[in-house]
């Protein structure tokens, strides 16, 4: 690739600028609510506080408004639950040797 040359041409064939920007809109939207819902779910086993559990801070708040995990992303809290999982096959290996 050439310096410079973008690895997606502007000009998509067919689209014009404003339906390239309505698509980087679109995508970028479906990688937010994905993001979100992988950390609501991993969040919500691993136990974070639900907002509806401090309404002090947060008023009105219901189940449905989830769990607070913080300055997590996807793969931070993926990881997080993977290391609880290879913690937990551990404890379950050790408890077979009792």
């Amino acid at each position: 690739m050439a310096k410079g040359q973008c690895l997606i041409p502007f000009k998509r064939k067919g689209m014009t600028k404003t339906e390239l920007q309505a698509e980087v809109k679109r995508l970028k939207n479906a990688c937010i609510k994905a993001n979100y819902e992988v950390c609501q779910i991993l969040g919500a086993v691993l136990n974070y506080p639900r907002f509806c559990d401090d309404q002090k801070n947060f008023p009105g708040s219901t189940p449905e408004d989830g769990v607070f995990v913080g300055e997590h992303v996807a793969e931070t809290i993926a990881a997080e639950a993977a290391d609880k999982i290879t913690n937990l096959k551990k404890v379950i290996k050790e408890m077979e040797y009792e």
